[in-house]
């Protein structure tokens, strides 16, 4: 069965990750996790549970705000007048072994959801 986990470096196998992007396989590699101890951003794996330590992919979100000049005239008439509060993705890659298998439109659905 496949899960959505917060990437845990003592579980998943962040090494063995490739994507065909070597900019999403250092930063997962190399910054996911220390971005998450100190609270910049937080990392979600889509993992099997009958193989926790393999990512099938990864989708990273940060908070962010959306700045009310930056918006639709249109828009403007319902939303508050002070930046309003958004998750940014920030990083999403899925893994070369499972491209083709509806792996990033499930990340960006556990983001939509989260």
């Amino acid at each position: 069965m496949l899960v959505f986990e917060k990437l845990e470096p003592a579980v998943h196998n962040r090494q063995q990750f490739s994507c065909g992007n070597e900019e999403l396989d250092v930063f997962l590699k190399k910054y996911a996790a220390q971005n998450q101890r100190i609270g910049q951003s937080t990392t979600h794996v889509l993992v099997n549970t009958e193989r926790r330590e393999e990512i099938l992919g990864f989708i990273t979100l940060c908070s962010s705000a959306l700045s009310i000049e930056d918006l639709n005239p249109s828009d403007l008439g319902r939303l508050p007048r002070y930046p309003i509060p958004a998750i940014k993705i920030a990083r999403l890659a899925v893994s070369s072994m499972f491209q083709g298998n509806k792996v990033g439109s499930a990340l960006l659905g556990h983001a939509v959801r989260s």
